[in-house]
């Protein structure tokens, strides 16, 4: 069988990128790899021949189309391969009350409430509708409020909004592990035995270091990483040559290539892009691109005090359909000490804010900031 990938041209309002960072949706990141090359990857890992593109869908039964701005983990797509019968992807990805109308999810419905997916075999016909296999719960916000989740390892989004974006890394995490540790239990075997206990079911690449007080559970970490005293990692996929400095802290989260967490940070249903940094307090529900800096004590809010989050998308502001979720910064993006970012914003490449309370250059120093320091703030006009 082969697989054709469709162009829809379908990112958020029709744009060809996708804000913030201004690239097409085939090149955003999903756990650090283009979509694009994940698609043909996944693919190629199931033995399927990868057959270009094409400006829509056909009714060859020998050919899979697969939207371009769709991601499926490699589970989904063996599932949907084993039932070998036409039809369109249909999977239930969360619960069936999760499932809203409007807002940045209108995806048409199918059987029993299934959102549909553009991932087809042969002739479009009556939906295959793949029941999710994973774990459902709740947590308690505070205010006494709820969210429910699910966590599945059969995983379908269409990416068309950076939050969607952020959906599709969370939700690509707990497959990553699984295929590299349940379907390689060798893997966590090892790393368990040559980290004496401190790596419990995780898959660990070469070169990386874990300190004796540092706690690793469910993870699949990259080479060369390097993770700090009395630091906690729960369901993280962590990238090549990435640092987690001492007492900080990740849960279901994607750190990307040299990424970096700083002392005492808080890393929770976020994503990091490569090179980028983030220091105390940290961020959540959150998904920061390349080359980006968020210092300390500056806070991404993340929840909604009232109703759900509402997010840009075009020109108009639309109900995300969470009341958590943080921001989506761009690449290049600077965030200096005692900024407040409230939630569901995004901002651009090359964005740069900084406080007016940082003292910037001394009075009476020069143009490379030498002189004495004064006693006073010195503010920007």
């Amino acid at each position: 069988m082969r697989v054709v990938r469709v162009r829809t041209h379908s990112t958020e309002a029709g744009l060809p990128n996708v804000a913030p960072w201004a690239q097409p949706v085939g090149a955003l990141p999903v756990l650090g790899i283009p979509l694009a090359d994940r698609q043909e990857r996944i693919a190629k890992a199931l033995g399927l021949t990868w057959g270009g593109e094409a400006d829509g869908p056909g009714r060859e039964s020998d050919t899979l189309w697969w939207d371009d701005d769709v991601d499926v983990s490699f589970l989904t797509l063996k599932r949907l391969l084993q039932a070998r019968r036409e039809g369109q992807l249909a999977l239930v990805d969360r619960p069936e009350r999760l499932i809203r109308e409007g807002g940045l999810d209108p995806e048409p419905a199918g059987p029993g409430g299934a959102r549909l997916y553009g991932v087809r075999m042969g002739a479009v016909g009556e939906p295959i509708v793949l029941q999710p296999r994973g774990y459902a719960g709740s947590v308690n916000l505070p205010l006494g409020r709820t969210l429910e989740t699910f966590a599945t390892v059969q995983t379908a989004t269409t990416i068309r909004h950076w939050v969607h974006l952020l959906r599709a890394n969370l939700a690509a995490i707990l497959p990553r592990i699984v295929e590299r540790t349940l379907m390689a239990p060798w893997l966590p075997l090892w790393a368990f035995v040559r980290h004496a206990g401190r790596a419990l079911g995780c898959a660990v690449g070469r070169g990386s270091t874990i300190h004796p007080t540092a706690r690793l559970e469910g993870c699949v970490i990259g080479r060369n990483v390097q993770i700090g005293a009395f630091s906690i990692l729960r369901g993280c996929v962590v990238g090549d040559g990435a640092i987690v400095e001492d007492h900080a802290t990740a849960r279901l989260s994607y750190i990307g290539e040299q990424g970096h967490l700083a002392n005492f940070a808080m890393f929770n249903l976020s994503v990091l892009g490569r090179r980028s940094s983030v220091g105390h307090i940290g961020a959540q529900a959150s998904i920061l691109g390349d080359d980006t800096f968020l210092s300390t004590f500056a806070t991404l809010q993340d929840l909604a005090l009232q109703g759900n989050v509402r997010v840009q998308s075009g020109d108009r502001l639309v109900d995300s359909g969470t009341p958590f979720l943080g921001s989506a910064l761009g690449h290049r993006v600077r965030i200096g000490s005692g900024i407040t970012v409230a939630p569901g914003r995004m901002l651009e490449n090359d964005t740069t804010l900084m406080s007016d309370d940082v003292v910037r250059r001394p009075p009476g120093a020069g143009s490379h900031g030498a002189g004495p320091v004064g006693g006073s703030v010195w503010r920007p006009r």
